[in-house]
């Protein structure tokens, strides 16, 4: 599976990545995922609800794999342009949560 980085910590930075604000602010897009089995830190991206209703994925329940490393989070997936513009979706809808948010 190819890797594609949606954020990274800067290096020297203490700060740390949070699995959890991910998987919220994904929800709060209407993406919806279920962990991999005997992983901590790897969901899969199972599909997202529009207007009310669960739409599955083209590709699969189980083709983009959210990965959630202390210092760095991406998609994995078999295909690299797939993996690539997912990744692209994801964090542009992240950063547009963020902008109206204030962080302490």
């Amino acid at each position: 599976m190819n890797y594609n980085t949606m954020m990274k910590v800067p290096e020297g930075n203490k700060g740390i990545i949070s699995a959890n604000a991910i998987r919220a602010g994904l929800y709060k897009m209407g993406w919806r995922v279920t962990p991999v089995v005997n992983t901590t830190n790897k969901w899969w991206l199972t599909g997202k609800v529009t207007d009310g209703k669960l739409n599955g994925l083209m590709s699969g329940s189980k083709y983009y794999k959210l990965v959630v490393n202390d210092k760095d989070c991406g998609i994995e997936a078999g295909g690299d342009l797939n993996g690539w513009q997912m990744a692209r979706e994801l964090i542009k809808g992240l950063r547009e949560q963020a902008k109206g948010e204030v962080t302490s």
